[in-house]
């Protein structure tokens, strides 16, 4: 049994919500793809794909769990595209995230961004996360801040 098929139940659960939300903002039924963790095989990990009937992709995300550490989930490579910025859906993406992990388990949601990307600090901001560090990527050059949600309490 796949990765996805263990998780089938909490996604049954919350999708729904999140597709009507989502159907409201763009106007357009839209389908949310679920598939297994790609490169990251044999590591609990997954993509979500959302994208319109008229097959516009509207946003990517990744998650997968902390190498070593089962409580925590690593959110990575979530972005909105850019027709679908300024709509809320952003926020509404990294909510959805916030309770899937929760759901599954996790402790501790984990992400990374580059400190340029200015609508990704908003988001985070606004949704309560903790930037824990902030570091020069020596291999790109760029700042990228460490940030943390804490799923099993106030944040």
């Amino acid at each position: 049994m796949c990765y996805i098929d263990n998780i089938k139940p909490v996604i049954d659960k919350l999708v729904p919500a999140l597709k009507s939300q989502l159907e409201a903002i763009i106007g357009e039924e839209v389908n949310i793809l679920f598939k297994e963790g790609g490169q990251l095989v044999g590591i609990n990990s997954f993509e979500i794909e959302i994208k319109t009937l008229s097959n516009k992709y509207v946003s990517f995300s990744k998650l997968c769990q902390l190498p070593g550490c089962c409580g925590v989930c690593v959110s990575f490579n979530s972005r909105v595209i850019a027709s679908f910025n300024n709509k809320g859906i952003g926020s509404i993406l990294n909510k959805f995230r916030i309770d899937l992990t929760r759901e599954l388990g996790y402790g501790l949601l984990l992400c990374t961004d580059v400190s340029s990307n200015i609508k990704q600090a908003k988001i985070l901001a606004k949704n309560n996360w903790k930037e824990i560090f902030e570091f020069k990527n020596p291999r790109t050059g760029n700042k990228v801040k460490i940030h943390v949600y804490n799923l099993t309490g106030d944040n």
